[in-house]
């Protein structure tokens, strides 16, 4: 799915991000004193005994970075790690997260996302690894070909 940050905010309470997912939400909001902030789009709890342990809980399995301030309160360090792989199709090795995002706050319609998402993830994958083929610096060096 995505990545889940934790860390420590000025006021001393503990922020948790992760990118949007109904899954993430309903876990989040099991826990007791979580509260939601729109501006920040984090999620905020008190930083009370326990409550580490049980955002740890709700979130075992996925990819979670610990703030370096938390993480030495910890009474057994945490290791940031990334899921088991699922079977099942080829997934891209490219993240394209942010231009998700970008498409979405330039009000891109879902339809419009999905699309260029996609058509970018099959270009990428096509190119191959090969990062430094200045496929486009190639192309316009050329004349009628």
């Amino acid at each position: 799915m995505g990545v889940v940050s934790v860390r420590k905010n000025d006021a001393g309470k503990i922020n948790v991000t992760f990118p949007y997912s109904p899954d993430f939400i309903a876990k989040v909001k099991s826990i007791p004193g979580h509260r939601w902030h729109p501006d920040d789009k984090c999620w905020s709890f008190p930083h009370t005994n326990g409550i580490m342990a049980k955002i740890l809980k709700v979130f075992e399995g996925e990819e979670i970075r610990i703030d370096s301030v938390l993480q030495s309160q910890l009474s057994t360090p945490v290791i940031a790690r990334h899921p088991e792989p699922v079977e099942g199709p080829k997934q891209s090795s490219y993240n394209f997260e942010d231009l998700r995002r970008e498409m979405i706050s330039r009000k891109y319609s879902h339809k419009t996302v999905k699309a260029y998402l996609y058509f970018n993830r099959n270009f990428f994958d096509q190119a191959g690894n090969n990062h430094n083929a200045g496929l486009f610096c190639r192309a316009a060096g050329r004349r009628g070909g």
